[in-house]
């Protein structure tokens, strides 16, 4: 990642930040921008997952997924407080903490293979409820859509004052957006 971050930051390389200065990087966390992705399983508490369990069931048919969220402080995640909700992804994400470094390739081989296998139980059930699946040839199209072929999605030819930033607040006490 130095290629990337010398690249952003050529214009202040002789700038020295004062001790204890917290330097932005990046605003947004993805690989494509040097984002550190990390395993935060300890930080899951109770009122966390209630205000996760709270605003996923505000989205009817919505099962398996992640939310990608920005919080004020790691404090206000543990208590599900002020959590933004920058973006929703269902069952094709994957879950980041697999990139984490101190994780292994089988354990992330075993994340994997968990939620797939979660997926596909969640899909068996939705049948057994009525729900008709998507047919091969339509899953193959979705799939070169928003996989293979991005560019030709609907949204990102769409004007620009189309596009929205999505954030919901994902505290206890939001009422539903």
């Amino acid at each position: 990642m130095a290629p990337t971050f010398l690249k952003r930051h050529t214009a202040r390389l002789d700038w020295v930040p004062e001790m204890g200065e917290k330097v932005t990087l990046v605003n947004v966390g993805t690989h494509a921008r040097g984002a550190l992705f990390l395993n935060g399983e300890e930080l899951i508490t109770p009122t966390l997952q209630a205000a996760v369990d709270a605003f996923a069931g505000r989205m009817p048919g919505f099962y398996f997924g992640r939310f990608d969220v920005r919080v004020p402080s790691v404090d206000h995640l543990c208590r599900g407080d002020d959590l933004k909700i920058l973006e929703v992804n269902g069952v094709s994400s994957e879950a980041t903490h697999i990139y984490d470094p101190s994780g292994t390739h089988r354990e992330a081989i075993r994340t994997l293979s968990e939620q797939w296998r979660l997926a596909f139980e969640i899909g068996r059930a939705n049948m057994e409820l009525g729900a008709n699946p998507t047919s091969l040839r339509r899953l193959l199209r979705l799939i070169m859509t928003w996989k293979v072929w991005p560019s030709f999605r609907p949204d990102t030819r769409a004007p620009a004052e189309w596009s929205m930033r999505v954030e919901h607040n994902l505290s206890p006490n939001a009422k539903a957006e």
